[in-house]
């Protein structure tokens, strides 16, 4: 048992574990304070031993559930497309209130949902969803192809977290893992700490009245280097003082992860950002971060497979923490910052060429 408690991943969970509220709140009580070390460290080991194996319990019950099962996901579009795909519409023209049904000149419907004349018709949705239910196997026609697909259950539910939601999301997830030879480690082995950054109220007037520190968005990345001095926006020292921004520290990974998921830069002055960036102060023990940046400029956009929200994309904080890329020792490292920083020389080199030549380097030195 103590051997399998050690595996990396175990480890991993562990540390979300002992961050949580609920241990920090166990660690604050009287009893607690006045066990010697030895008993607290115990006390916490059974707690996340009876906690960790309830959670596995549980998404192994669910796992064995929805692992034979595929399930049919349909998407309508939006606007003009959802309507020719459901075949109806509703009216608010006066006089005209209510469901409009599409059909041919020969008063067919149109839908593709189901079919008015033939209870199983392999060209309609319905069809598709009652062969599912009875588990039989399933040939999506052409004509459905790009609404429609049929997905194993159990790829729609998250098993990785710690916290296991029980959540079907209907956009399934894909697996991000990079080939390398070298150990893959998550960013938050890699990182001090995360900075989520913040929008000071423009309601008031003094968080903008003065050019005190630069507030950087997204749009200002700069596109054929990963370095930033400075932003063409500020806040005012009063912003800082009433913790409306957090000032991040020279030479910082900064991430977008909302909406653009993936763009990069590093700070070569003290900033603050906006909220769609998160800034990765480096564990310098583990990492440079002209290294994390570089790869993460090549291959952050990957983030974005592992978010399965509806809507406008959102990297959250554990997902960022969680996610793992090559993990080389700091001399192989700093011979790929070293030979990417001499091809940068070359001021005439176009963009893709860069691009690509920066990605050679990286799998050159990693796979």
């Amino acid at each position: 048992m103590k051997k399998w408690m050690k595996k990396k991943s175990i480890l991993n969970i562990k540390t979300i574990f002992f961050d949580s509220t609920e241990i920090k709140e166990i660690k604050s009580k009287k009893y607690f304070k006045e066990l010697d070390l030895e008993s607290q460290n115990e006390e916490l080991e059974k707690l996340f031993l009876s906690k960790f194996i309830s959670i596995e319990k549980e998404k192994m019950l669910y796992f064995f559930l929805t692992f034979n099962q595929n399930t049919i996901v349909v998407n309508s579009g939006t606007k003009k497309a959802e309507k020719q795909f459901i075949g109806y519409e509703f009216s608010t023209r006066r006089g005209y209130e209510g469901l409009k049904l599409y059909r041919t000149a020969d008063g067919t419907m149109k839908s593709k949902l189901y079919s008015e004349t033939k209870k199983l018709d392999e060209t309609k949705v319905n069809t598709l969803i009652y062969k599912s239910i009875l588990n039989e196997d399933i040939s999506i026609d052409e004509s459905l192809s790009k609404n429609v697909s049929s997905v194993e259950l159990f790829k729609l539910i998250n098993f990785n977290n710690y916290n296991f939601e029980k959540d079907i999301n209907l956009i399934q997830r894909k697996d991000v893992v990079f080939k390398s030879k070298y150990e893959l480690s998550p960013i938050k082995k890699l990182a001090k700490e995360i900075i989520n950054g913040s929008t000071p109220s423009k309601q008031n007037a003094n968080y903008w009245a003065s050019d005190d520190i630069p507030w950087l968005n997204v749009p200002e990345f700069p596109k054929d280097t990963i370095f930033v001095n400075g932003s063409n926006l500020y806040v005012s020292q009063a912003a800082l003082v009433e913790k409306k921004v957090r000032l991040v520290p020279i030479n910082s990974v900064l991430i977008s992860c909302t909406a653009t998921i993936g763009r990069v830069a590093i700070n070569r002055k003290p900033i603050t950002t906006n909220q769609q960036i998160n800034a990765i102060v480096c564990n310098l023990d583990e990492v440079y971060p002209e290294y994390l940046g570089h790869f993460l400029n090549m291959y952050g956009h990957r983030l974005a497979d592992l978010v399965n929200n509806p809507g406008v994309k959102h990297v959250n904080l554990g997902v960022l923490k969680s996610f793992k890329i090559p993990h080389p020792p700091k001399d192989v490292q700093k011979l790929i910052i070293d030979e990417i920083a001499e091809i940068e020389k070359d001021i005439n080199i176009k963009s893709s060429i860069l691009k690509q030549k920066r990605e050679d380097v990286l799998k050159k030195y990693l796979e």
